[in-house]
């Protein structure tokens, strides 16, 4: 019974207090994803937040042709990556959507980040 009571004191305290905890992050916040769909562990937040801006390290399409065979090329399957997550994204209200490879003006392919990891920092602090 006194465990019962100390989690509810504890529940009543995180929810007193997590507002104001999470208050700077539900202005304007970076959410940074290796590639699509790694957006989603911050979906929930995303829908709170004023002005979310999500940046992709990745095109999301990886090298080996199993993963992107069906969709004829590797380009194509990048695309259908971006689509879906850019709508995504817009069901959530953000607006501001950015791909690394395309501010670094190379692609980078999903699983060769560490490659590319001076230009995609260099992308994002831009």
């Amino acid at each position: 019974m006194g465990e019962q009571v100390a989690s509810l004191r504890e529940r009543d305290l995180l929810r007193a207090v997590a507002p104001a905890v999470l208050a700077p992050l539900l202005r304007r916040t970076l959410v940074l994803g290796a590639h699509p769909d790694d957006e989603i562990c911050a979906a929930g937040l995303m829908q709170r937040m004023r002005h979310a801006v999500v940046a992709f390290a990745t095109s999301g399409a990886p090298k080996k042709r199993w993963f992107w065979k069906k969709y004829g090329s590797r380009a194509r399957y990048a695309q259908v990556r971006r689509q879906e997550a850019t709508a995504a994204l817009g069901a959530l209200g953000v607006r501001r959507v950015h791909f690394l490879g395309d501010i670094a003006r190379r692609e980078i392919r999903d699983q060769e980040l560490y490659r590319a990891l001076p230009q995609a920092l260099a992308a994002a602090l831009r």
